[in-house]
This record gives structure tokens, sequence and C-alpha cells, in this order.
């Protein structure tokens, strides 16, 4: 499977995980993605390791639709910044969701600009502190589209990520 085909099957795999989402949320009340968002937020700054993870996934929740995002920059800096503080924090935990998360978020561009070198060495780091099945197939793809000395880079910069976590 190419690079191109995984990325495309976890695309597929999210929009149809996003459609039976969508389904079960139409019978919501009025109101209760407000209070979904209010309550993300807070349980986030509470310190709530699920929420501080989940959070960098729900822009549109807490900031608003993308017409309400390109109306507020200033919000979505915002949001971009704690979603970052969130993962930081956990990764400084060594919690390996938050290295694969941060990983998601250089390798896609979302909160952060986009850094293929930082998005595999959160990878790797994560693989080294909870090995995973997949995870050394899922780097073999990162490197593919990498130079040798990105690569160098990003193998070594993984323990230094490791290394200023606390366990």
């Amino acid at each position: 499977m190419t690079r191109e085909q995984f990325l495309a099957d976890q695309q597929r795999r999210s929009l149809l995980s996003t459609d039976r989402i969508l389904e079960q949320c139409e019978a919501l009340p009025t109101g209760a993605i407000g209070d979904a968002a209010k309550w993300l937020v807070e349980a986030a700054e509470g310190g709530d390791a699920y929420a501080q993870l989940a959070f960098f996934n729900y822009v549109d929740l807490v900031v608003g639709p993308p017409e309400e995002q390109l109306k507020s920059p200033e919000m979505v800096e915002k949001f971009n910044g704690n979603s970052m503080r969130y993962l930081q924090g956990l990764a400084d935990k060594r919690v390996p969701e938050a290295f694969d998360s941060l990983s998601s978020a250089y390798e896609l561009g979302v909160i952060t600009p986009k850094d293929p070198v930082r998005a595999y060495a959160y990878k790797k780091a994560a693989g080294d502190i909870a090995p995973t099945p997949g995870n050394e197939r899922v780097l073999q793809i990162m490197a593919k589209g990498m130079t040798n000395e990105e690569i160098a880079k990003a193998k070594e910069l993984a323990p230094l990520l490791i290394q200023r976590s606390v366990k």
C-alpha cells in the first residue's frame, strides 16, 4: 500500500465515522453543541487528560464552522495555542497518545505549521515509549517523503523529546 493509498484509506474511514456520528447527533436538542464546547473547554482547562487529547480535533465545536474561523483568526490562534499546550503538557508526562497526536499535527499542519522532521520524531518517540504494531510501518511511509538528512535529524530529535518528559 502506498503512502497516498494509506492516507486516502484513513481519510475515507474518518469520513465514514464522521457521517455516522453526525447521523447520531441529528436528534440533539438545541444548544447541546454549545454546552458540549463549554464542557470540553472546562474539562481540558481543568486538567482532564482525555479532554486535552481530544481538544485539537474540535476546532469546529470550540471556535465554530469554517466561516466563523475565517472571521475570527485570533480565536483560531488561541485554539491552536491551547491545543499545542495541552498536547505538549501530556507529552511532557510521557502520554504516548500525545506524541501520536503531535506527530499528526506536524504531519498535517493542523494547529501548527507542517514539519515532517518533528512529525517523524514524535511518531518515533511514541513508538519508543509504547511500542505498537504498525508504528514502524507508519515511520517507513513517513520517511518516503523525507530526505536522508531530515530522517537523521528526526531520529536525533526523538530521544530528546522523550528525555524532556518525566515519568
